[in-house]
């Protein structure tokens, strides 16, 4: 996003108002993009720009509204944090049977509690809307009323509910600041009527998108993926380097089954020579917006494959991982010792091992 895009957003910010992002990432750069016009007025110090994400926005409206309840007067539900959410929809469905009827309970947590978020935020008559309900959503259904009971019976508010919380509440607080919403698309049912009760007590709530462009796609035919990849590698090193303060965004659908991949290849192009080096300091002039998993970072890696050595029997290739690793005792200064068992464990062509032979 040039800085020009965010003029009016941070004009915003001067006057003292808020800006409420659509997400984390516009949250950060409104707010870099305010300190940075700041420096260039040449001001030592000002006040933290008011800049936060939506969901981070709603937390804090909790937090002062809560605070601003009559003492000894309603309870104050608590709010579910992200992980929290979680745990109560998987001890609801396995309540409910899901274990024992889905092959990929875990992976079908997190899927169900978005579609109900979904379902609440957009306003659908559940299961009303549905009509008759096939298996699937029957299953749906028992693990939707098994949630809300708990939460109910918790006295908790999870994220979908929150506004339905707020908005015959906001009457208890003072909304003096002028405030933007940035980045939205389209407002979901719910974050319409929070917007007018808004204005109805005399917030100026507006919306703020950034400014259409004339589109200049150029369509370019390559071999295959990677060859894609080094070829937007290549174009973005040109335009930074007759643009160095550009702004540029490259786009993957599947960002997670080439992150490897795009590190290698615009590191490549964008630091030569810094590749696979080490204790490498400075800042990249690139950054991949999906943060990687914990489980890729080399001591938690081996952390986990540790702890999988704790079960009767494990993978040989777990063996090796905890063999081979250096962040385990001796790992440096028994190294060749351990590499030798490594390879011998192999050779026998073994399925698993047990912690007693490794010892």
């Amino acid at each position: 996003m040039a800085e020009s895009i965010a003029e009016d957003l941070i004009a915003t910010l001067d006057a003292g108002g808020t800006v409420v992002t659509v997400n984390r990432r516009l949250a950060r750069h409104l707010a870099a993009a305010h300190d940075r016009t700041r420096i260039a007025r040449g001001e030592l110090c000002w006040p933290t720009p008011d800049v936060l994400p939506y969901d981070a926005w709603l937390t804090r409206c909790w937090i002062r509204l809560a605070d601003r309840l009559p003492a000894g007067g309603e309870p104050v539900p608590r709010l579910l944090d992200a992980a929290q959410e979680a745990a109560l929809w998987e001890r609801a469905m396995e309540s409910a049977g899901a274990r024992e009827r889905l092959l990929a309970f875990s992976n079908a947590v997190p899927r169900v509690r978005e579609a109900w978020d979904l379902l609440r935020e957009w306003d659908v008559d559940w299961p009303r809307a549905a009509g008759p309900l096939d298996e699937d959503a029957a299953a749906f259904e028992d693990w939707r009323r098994e949630y809300e009971a708990r939460r109910r019976a918790g006295g908790w508010l999870d994220r979908a509910a929150l506004v339905d919380w707020l908005l015959p509440r906001l009457d208890r607080d003072d909304w003096p600041r002028p405030m933007v919403w940035a980045g939205f698309d389209r407002l979901s049912p719910r974050q319409t009527r929070l917007g007018q009760a808004l204005a109805r007590r005399g917030v100026a709530v507006t919306l703020w998108t950034p400014p259409v462009r004339s589109p200049a796609a150029v369509r370019l035919e390559l071999p295959d993926p990677e060859a894609e990849l080094a070829a937007a590698a290549r174009w973005t090193r040109e335009i930074l380097i007759r643009q160095p303060e550009a702004r540029l965004a490259v786009i993957h659908p599947r960002l997670d089954a080439v992150r490897g991949l795009i590190t290698r290849l615009f590191t490549d192009c964008l630091h030569p020579g810094r590749a696979g080096r080490a204790g490498e300091t400075g800042h990249p002039l690139f950054n991949i917006s999906l943060g990687s998993p914990l489980a890729d970072h080399p001591l938690i890696h081996d952390l986990l494959l540790l702890l999988e050595t704790l079960r009767p029997r494990f993978a040989l290739a777990v063996a090796g991982g905890v063999l081979l690793s250096p962040f385990t005792r001796g790992g440096v200064t028994e190294r060749s010792a351990r590499a030798g068992l490594d390879a011998r464990l192999r050779r026998e062509r073994r399925p698993t091992a047990d912690r007693v032979r490794l010892a």
